[in-house]
């Protein structure tokens, strides 16, 4: 069972890498949202976290409106840093010099 999944997680993270990294980035938003209403656990810690810190400056329906982004980044990130982990020097420096 270890080796299936080992192949599964390898064969997506190719697949990662071999996309442009504006899909990337994309499909790791997708993911997260996916995660945001799968996780109800970890949802509603992020939702107690924010109105602690913010409760009384957002209403409810804003903190969840945080708590559901911050998941769609972090599914960017993870994706983006799968992606950014097997770009070379010259591919790498091309995406920071056109986002300055």
């Amino acid at each position: 069972m270890d080796r299936l999944l080992y192949f599964v997680v390898l064969g997506l993270i190719k697949f990662l890498q071999a996309l442009p990294l504006r899909w990337v980035a994309r499909i790791g938003r997708g993911g997260g949202a996916v995660a945001y209403f799968i996780d109800a656990r970890h949802r509603k810690v992020a939702q107690r976290n924010i109105a602690m810190c913010l409760g009384k400056e957002r209403t409810p329906e804003e903190v969840h409106a945080l708590a559901k982004e911050n998941f769609r980044r972090l599914g960017e990130s993870y994706c983006c840093a799968i992606k950014t982990a097997s770009m070379t020097g010259r591919n790498s420096s091309r995406i920071w010099s056109s986002s300055v």
